[in-house]
């Protein structure tokens, strides 16, 4: 009679493991620390809606290359594609056939510019928030443009850069919405290349603790420096931390002028997009990269403003360690839904 009764229990408790699994809230991964995150370890976000979705890093990305259009110019911009795929609730990644890695439907299709303090970073930047994307039914394409001391904004490089991508996400993904998420100093590019091609080419616009006005930025990593930062909560950076943040930023605005000129010319323009473009801001309550008064003007403006209580810039890097309320998948989801209809 045991004999009868081991498969049965060994039946038994495989199936609470795949329970549990299947509930899961997370998946744990270890990352690169940076200075906004004093652990290590990271976590992704599950869908809330969908628990049979789980972030993954699959091994078949695409990798490739697509030429610069500027004229004389042998650069081949670096590129990775993430492609949405299904994932049962076991969180493999294969269909009742045992095919692995299956493609789910397209919905849209976003040019995710990531963030680096306008010097650094590539396509492999901020995994986590492309594969999240990904997992809401996305074709995300990351990019290794130019920018820093390597292009500066004058050089009109970067934008050229950020152009290509684009074309080649819209001209691959043709008759699904395409957006531009842009996190950090990436989203000050994704917001300003959203102004320049339009509602007619930009379907949304995702930005996550955008610079989204460098010179206000200069100007308060300048009062870190020299001491003269008001407010007492103890959101802002060190001396030592804002005098290299800025010495980056430099290397690509050069200097202050050009800064303020940008900026400006930003904010003139960018209230037009109030009812063109839908956009949602998504930002950190306590942020030492990028306080309140470098994002003021786009909550004025932004279509949906998210604040993740009691995180900072971390969050423009990675999705939120634990997932739950504090990750943002579920709101980017429902404005997707409500606004672009994906």
């Amino acid at each position: 009679a045991s004999l009868k009764l081991k498969p049965a229990l060994i039946f038994l408790l495989l199936l609470l493991t795949l329970t549990s699994i299947t509930f899961s809230s997370c998946l744990t991964r270890r990352t690169p620390n940076d200075d906004a995150n004093d652990d290590d370890t990271t976590t992704s976000c599950i869908n809330s809606n969908n628990f049979n979705t789980i972030i993954t890093t699959m091994d078949d990305d695409e990798l490739l290359s697509i030429p610069s259009s500027i004229e004389g110019d042998d650069f081949e911009i670096p590129i990775k594609v993430h492609l949405p795929h299904h994932t049962n609730e076991n969180g493999n990644s294969n269909d009742d056939n045992g095919n692995v890695d299956v493609p789910s439907t397209i919905k849209g299709a976003v040019f995710f510019v990531h963030g680096g303090i306008f010097a650094f970073g590539d396509r492999d930047s901020h995994s986590t928030i492309s594969r999240g994307l990904a997992n809401l039914g996305l074709a995300v394409v990351t990019a290794s443009f130019r920018m820093g001391s390597e292009a500066p904004y004058k050089t009109g490089i970067t934008m050229r850069d950020l152009k290509d991508v684009t074309k080649y996400v819209k001209g691959r993904w043709e008759g699904i919405p395409f957006g531009l998420v842009g996190s950090s100093s990436g989203g000050f590019l994704g917001l300003s290349l959203a102004q320049e091609l339009g509602p007619n080419e930009i379907s949304f616009v995702i930005s996550i603790c955008p610079v989204a006005n460098p010179y206000i930025r200069a100007t308060y990593l300048r009062s870190c420096i020299d001491g003269t930062i008001e407010g007492t909560t103890g959101a802002y950076h060190a001396p030592e931390k804002a005098s290299w943040i800025l010495t980056k930023q430099l290397s690509f605005w050069e200097d202050d002028e050009t800064m303020l000129a940008a900026s400006e010319s930003f904010q003139i323009k960018a209230a037009r997009q109030r009812d063109v473009i839908p956009t949602l801001l998504i930002v950190g309550s306590i942020d030492k990269n990028v306080p309140f008064s470098v994002i003021e003007h786009v909550q004025q403006w932004a279509t949906r403003t998210v604040v993740v209580g009691g995180y900072g810039h971390e969050i423009s890097m990675e999705l939120v360690k634990g997932g739950g309320y504090h990750c943002y998948l579920g709101d980017v989801e429902r404005f997707l839904n409500q606004f672009v209809k994906v």
